[in-house]
């Protein structure tokens, strides 16, 4: 994903697909056209394992890519798939 600023994000395919629920081995694109705006909004699956920073004073968005199934490990519970952590600041 590339910002009006340039800034780039990538994205896991865990972060736009849905898995079908009746379909096996069937995904889902989560992204989608926002009728006749040109602007496409985004949703909670695109910062599936990410912590994001709203800076309201200086206008700006950061994500940071991070494991969010580790505490879930912690506590010996089965969770979110695994992601490095990259931080970017839009």
């Amino acid at each position: 994903m590339v910002f009006g600023n340039g800034q780039k994000l990538s994205l896991s395919p865990e972060n736009y697909l849905f898995w079908h629920s009746k379909v096996q081995g069937a995904y889902c694109l989560g992204i989608f056209q926002n009728g006749k705006d040109p602007t496409t909004p985004l949703g909670g699956i695109i910062v599936r394992n990410t912590l994001v920073s709203y800076d309201c004073q200086n206008q700006t968005i950061g994500f940071l890519k991070t494991n969010c199934s580790e505490p879930c490990e912690r506590l010996h519970i089965s969770g979110a798939p695994s992601f490095t952590s990259t931080f970017i600041l839009i």
